[in-house]
Order: structure tokens, then sequence, then C-alpha cells
């Protein structure tokens, strides 16, 4: 699948698609890194405020699509509230689901975002499970930055 492809499913402008392998936003950072195959293909989506402008959904910002194998990453770059993210990702994998068919062992959610109350770690390890268990094979949170070595 191709970027152009998956515009095709998706729809949205051109400027939504690109194949940047990073995303940053209030000083959060998130970046994909060839490490076995230099020349894989990478598809990134800007979500909010552009593919998905609705402001009534919550959405997560980017998308990330590795071609060869058609995984999905989802990509919440977040001030604090981790938890609201993660029902960003939730709602966005679903949105996605109503133009393209996802395979759940292929779906991964990442949050990059400020450090989250010790309280609210139990409630992340929750949502984590949940997420494995409906939507998605993993989903992971960094502070700052995070980067996907693939």
């Amino acid at each position: 699948m191709s970027c152009q492809d998956l515009k095709n499913q998706l729809g949205g402008d051109d400027k939504c698609y690109s194949t940047q392998t990073t995303a940053k936003e209030n000083n959060k950072e998130f970046r994909i890194e060839r490490v076995s195959d230099k020349k894989e293909s990478i598809c990134r989506v800007q979500i909010d405020a552009c593919l998905n402008s609705d402001q009534r959904s919550r959405k997560c910002d980017f998308l990330f699509f590795r071609v060869k194998t058609d995984d999905p990453y989802f990509v919440e770059l977040k001030g604090t509230d981790v938890l609201h993210a993660v029902s960003q990702i939730k709602e966005t994998v679903n949105w996605v689901k109503k133009y393209k068919a996802l395979r759940k062992e292929n779906v991964y959610g990442f949050i990059v975002g400020g450090s989250i109350p010790k309280s609210a770690n139990q409630k992340f390890r929750l949502l984590q499970q949940e997420f494995q268990r409906d939507l998605g094979k993993e989903l992971k949170r960094e502070t700052d930055k995070m980067i996907k070595r693939l």
C-alpha cells in the first residue's frame, strides 16, 4: 500500500499525507528509525486539524503506516493528560476502521507526553490491557521523545 492508496481509502487533501518519519508538536517528538531497511516506505498522515477536522470528535495527532507490513502506528503528542490521549487513539483507530480494514495484531498506539502522577499509572496499565484486548497489539508511552525502530 502506498500513501496514495491510503489517501484513496481515508480521503482528505494531499497536504495531510507525507513520507516524513517524524512528528513534532509542543516539544514532543515521535520518530521512526529505519534500521534493517533504510528505504522502507512510511506514510505519515496528519489526522488532527487536517484529515479529520471535526472538532467534536477526539482524535490523535498522527497516523504512520508502515507500507511493507501495513502496520498502523497511531501517535498522540500530548502535554499532560495521558489518559485523554488513550481515548483519542482509541477513537481514531475506530474512525480509521470505517474506511480501512485493520488487523488487530498490527495496530500500535504511541503517546508522547508529560509525566503522569503515580495514581494514574495504575489506570494507564488498565487502559493498556483494554487496548490490547479490544484494538491492537501494543500501547506505549514516553515522556518527551519516542523512537520506533524498524
